[in-house]
C-alpha cells in the first residue's frame, strides 16, 4: 500500500490586477519501506492559463527547480555521491540524472540519507544541478537557461526521492538509478 498526495497550485501575477498564469499539480506518492529504504515518487505538471510562461533559474548556479534539504547542522562527515563516485566539492551547473546526501544524522546509530533522482523522461535531461555539501540538494531546471512554457502544452517533472536507511556504496547508488530508469521504460503489453 502507498500513500499519495496531490496538491494544486494556482501561480498568480500581480501586474495590475492579480491574473491566473499558471496551474501547477503536484503529486507524492510514498511507497512501503523495502530493504531499509523508502521511495517517494513526485511528479509537477505546469501548465500555462492563456498565455506563455517563461522560467529561468538563478544565473551562475542553477536554483530554479525542486530542491530537497537535509537537516541538522552540517558537520564533518556529509558525503555526496554522483554517478561518477564521491565528490569532495560542491557542485554549480552540472548536469546529473541523481545526486545522494548522506551524513551521520544526530540521535541516529549510523549513517544515512537520501538520494534525488531525474526521471530520464524529464525535460533537458539531465538537468543541471546545484549541490552543496552543507545539504540542499538543487535540481536547477529550467536552470540558467531560460525556457518558454506555451499554453495546451504542459510540462511534465517526475522525481525519486530514495530515503536509505544505511550508508551506500556508489554501486549500490547506481544500481538504485538504474532500477528507477528501467521502471519508467514498463509498459502494458496486449492492452487496449
Amino acid at each position: 500500500m502507498a500513500g499519495l498526495i496531490a496538491v494544486e497550485n494556482h501561480w498568480i501575477a500581480q501586474a495590475d490586477e492579480p491574473r491566473h498564469v499558471m496551474t501547477e499539480r503536484v503529486w507524492m506518492q510514498a511507497y512501503p519501506a523495502v530493504g531499509g529504504g523508502r521511495a517517494i515518487d513526485i511528479r509537477l505538471v505546469l501548465n500555462p492559463t492563456d498565455s506563455p510562461v517563461m522560467l529561468w533559474g538563478r544565473g551562475g548556479k542553477s536554483y530554479g527547480g525542486l530542491t530537497v534539504r537535509f537537516v541538522g547542522m552540517p558537520n564533518k562527515d556529509q558525503v555526496i555521491t554522483v554517478p561518477d563516485g564521491r565528490i569532495e566539492r560542491d557542485l554549480k551547473v552540472t548536469r546529473l540524472p541523481w545526486a545522494d546526501f548522506t551524513r551521520h544524522f544526530e540521535a541516529a546509530p549510523h549513517r544515512s540519507g537520501g538520494t534525488v533522482m531525474i526521471h530520464p523522461e524529464h525535460p533537458d535531461y539531465p538537468p543541471t544541478w546545484l549541490v552543496r555539501h552543507y545539504g540542499p540538494q538543487c535540481v536547477g531546471w529550467p536552470g540558467v537557461e531560460k525556457h518558454t512554457i506555451e499554453p495546451g502544452k504542459p510540462v511534465t517533472l517526475q522525481y525519486r526521492l530514495w530515503v536509505h536507511a544505511d550508508e551506500l556504496t556508489p554501486e549500490q547508488l547506481r544500481q538504485a538509478y538504474a532500477g528507477y530508469a528501467a521502471s519508467s521504460e514498463a509498459k502494458w503489453e496486449g492492452a487496449e
